[in-house]
């Protein structure tokens, strides 16, 4: 999971994807979290690239998203973009 600087989105990783949470400035993460978030689809496990997503990291600049695994070697995956212009 990451929080962006600004506190307005939560993005968390499943084994599946990813899924960004936003929240406006009167709402409680608690409220956010009930909303529906945008889903962020990453490929599939069975492809054999990320089989188990352990961490993720959003870029607070580029709105680049990077996925990695467990385990050695630990290849990252950068979805470019995902959170442009979502601050």
């Amino acid at each position: 999971m990451d929080c962006s600087p600004d506190g307005k989105r939560l993005t968390i990783l499943t084994y599946k994807h990813a899924y960004s949470y936003e929240r406006d400035a009167d709402q409680t993460w608690q409220e956010a979290l009930q909303g529906h978030p945008r889903c962020i689809k990453l490929p599939h496990p069975d492809t054999g690239l990320l089989r188990q997503r352990e961490a993720l990291a959003c870029d607070p600049h580029t709105g680049d998203l990077y996925v990695t695994t467990e385990g050695i070697p630990a290849p990252i995956l950068r979805v470019q973009n995902v959170l442009e212009g979502r601050n």
